[in-house]
């Protein structure tokens, strides 16, 4: 028997449609962990107050310290006297707001509010982290002249030394930790939870685990990880990764995000109360919330745009500029 084949006319596949998958693809999110090493402290409600004061009592002193007479009291004028010092740290109001209409919201497959809602809460988090890091490393300052302590891989002892040195020459060592945590160890830096920490890019702590002294010591050691993100520890000195990293061009261009192949990451090796940022939590009113608004109002009488939007005050302040070490590199990292 003879058989005939048929070709489905194209007016056939008109009954086809794409299927959406509502299983939504991962997107890249920050790893952001400079926040959690800051002193934190409130602005509670009703405080008459936009800024928040730190203090702190001087370092010890054996300059007061006397030898005694049996019988005879210490003058008062050779009293010892305890001094106060503050810094002061404004806070600053930031925010933004996402925009939804009736109509998406309605007919759309996926839930936007609920993303409108998640974005806004990545986006606020990013942007006090890069509040942070700027403050840290001092964004803007175009001659090292600060008072920031500042280091750098291997050789070079200035930025532009380091701008011109290879990414061999400049990449970080085991040493470049070993010397940052020493001049903490000088500087009389208060420990974290009994450790010092290293906030880097991948970039960097991958020059780093690759270093013949890292690898060698982690032959023998099975340390546990004491903070989110952690590496590992090395020389006392908790190794943190960070994916929002202060990058600079080594063309010259300071503080710019660059990917030219020549740039200049920023680490921060750290002890405790290096900087102050405002607790973003309680019933305070400069604790970030988010705002739904979903009413009508005379400028949206139909009520066909629901805004989701976030504010808060937030801030950085560098406390004390001894705690805390730049440690600038290269990469090998291609």
């Amino acid at each position: 028997m003879a058989t005939v084949k048929t070709n489905n006319p194209a007016s056939i596949n008109n009954q086809y449609q794409t299927y959406f998958s509502k299983q939504l693809l991962d997107y890249a999110v920050q790893a952001l962990r400079k926040a959690e090493f800051g002193q934190t402290a409130p602005l509670p409600k009703s405080a008459g107050a936009q800024s928040i004061r730190f203090f702190r009592f001087g370092a010890p002193s054996a300059a007061s310290v006397q030898d005694l007479t049996e019988g005879s009291a210490i003058l008062e004028s050779n009293y010892r006297e305890l001094t106060l010092e503050n810094v002061d740290a404004t806070l600053s109001q930031i925010g933004q707001v996402i925009a939804v209409t009736d109509v998406l919201n309605a007919t759309s497959l996926l839930n936007i509010m609920s993303q409108a809602v998640k974005t806004n809460g990545e986006d606020a988090a990013l942007k006090c982290d890069t509040i942070v890091r700027d403050e840290l490393v001092n964004n803007g300052d175009s001659d090292e002249s600060d008072d920031r302590t500042k280091r750098y891989a291997q050789a070079s002892t200035t930025w532009a030394e380091l701008a011109a040195a290879s990414n061999a020459n400049g990449k970080i060592t085991a040493v470049d930790l070993l010397d940052s945590v020493t001049q903490l160890k000088i500087n009389r830096a208060p420990q974290i939870s009994g450790h010092y920490v290293m906030i880097s890019p991948p970039h960097v702590t991958r020059d780093l685990m690759n270093n013949t002294d890292w690898l060698e010591a982690h032959k023998y050691s099975a340390v546990q990880g004491l903070f989110k993100g952690e590496v590992g520890a090395f020389h006392g000195v908790k190794v943190i990764e960070d994916t929002n990293p202060y990058v600079e061009d080594a063309a010259g261009a300071k503080g710019t995000h660059v990917t030219s192949g020549g740039e200049i990451y920023s680490s921060f090796v750290m002890g405790g109360n290096a900087f102050g940022i405002p607790a973003l939590a309680g019933e305070s009113p400069k604790s970030p919330s988010v705002m739904i608004t979903d009413t009508p109002d005379k400028s949206d009488p139909l009520n066909q745009t629901t805004t989701i939007g976030w504010k808060a005050y937030y801030c950085a302040k560098v406390l004390n500029s001894n705690y805390f070490t730049v440690l600038r590199s290269r990469t090998e990292y291609a």
